[in-house]
């Protein structure tokens, strides 16, 4: 039953055609995370899902700390819409955008009104192109 918020399959095919590497960092399990990519039709278009641990141990920052290791990754971008995803990107040293459409913007607002937020999922692409030309 899961479906994306209007925007969000273009915008995922769009940067990836652009052949940006995309990852998922999520707090679901590895399995459905995975399912759920593969449902959405989005699966081909990410380089890897990196899922919660079913026992709740480690945290998002953990597992993208994780991940960033494993991939040799450095810099780069997190776009998330929760307080865990904000703490993610600063520990791994990714500039953070909010997904103003998602779920726990208020309480990433209310700690961080700084935050760049993005209205729609197409305004990252201007928030992505904005920050490589500047950084």
């Amino acid at each position: 039953m899961t479906t994306l918020f209007p925007g969000v399959a273009e915008l995922v095919a769009e940067i990836a055609s652009r052949g940006t590497a995309l990852y998922v960092v999520t707090n679901k399990p590895q399995q459905p995370a995975e399912a759920i990519l593969r449902h959405l039709e989005l699966d081909g278009l990410v380089r890897r899902v990196v899922g919660g641990d079913p026992a709740g141990h480690g945290t998002k920052p953990d597992r993208a700390a994780r991940l960033v290791a494993d991939e040799g990754l450095s810099g780069g971008c997190f776009i998330g819409d929760g307080i865990d995803d904000l703490a993610a990107a600063e520990r791994i040293g990714a500039r953070f955008f909010l997904a103003g459409w998602g779920y726990g913007t208020a309480r990433v607002l209310a700690e961080r009104p700084d935050v760049v937020v993005l209205s729609q999922p197409e305004d990252l692409l201007v928030a992505l192109d904005r920050h490589v030309t500047t950084d």
